[in-house]
């Protein structure tokens, strides 16, 4: 299977910046389907799961890999996907509102040491 030179992974439904950010299509997703609900939000956010489909995305080879969302950063095992992804040869991009990096400053290092590209809105 040929999924070609980037993957823009919506790693999450999650958002903390609802309704105000128009940046991602979650809240088109939500006007068309209904918002998530809470327990699909667990499974698709359930880090063995999440770590599982980071390592099959490794497998392919993807020579990018974008991580957006919803919000990234609501991520419990950002840096193991993102570790997985670049262990396999990714350049990986994390694109994020960054409300988070404003309440922790250590979490903004950590990702900006793992991952190749930050982009805030």
């Amino acid at each position: 299977m040929a999924l070609g030179d980037k993957l823009h992974w919506y790693i999450g439904p999650g958002c903390n910046a609802k309704p105000e950010c128009t940046y991602c299509f979650q809240q088109d997703w939500d006007l068309e389907f209904g918002e998530t609900p809470l327990s699909t939000v667990a499974e698709i956010n359930n880090p063995e799961n999440l770590t599982r489909l980071a390592k099959r995305i490794g497998q392919l080879r993807i020579p990018r890999v974008v991580l957006g969302g919803g919000e990234p950063l609501l991520v419990k095992n950002l840096d193991e996907i993102i570790r997985i992804l670049k262990d396999s040869g990714a350049y990986v991009g994390v694109h994020t509102n960054g409300i988070l990096f404003y309440k922790n400053q250590s979490r903004l290092d950590s990702i900006a040491n793992l991952a190749d590209e930050v982009a805030i809105p």
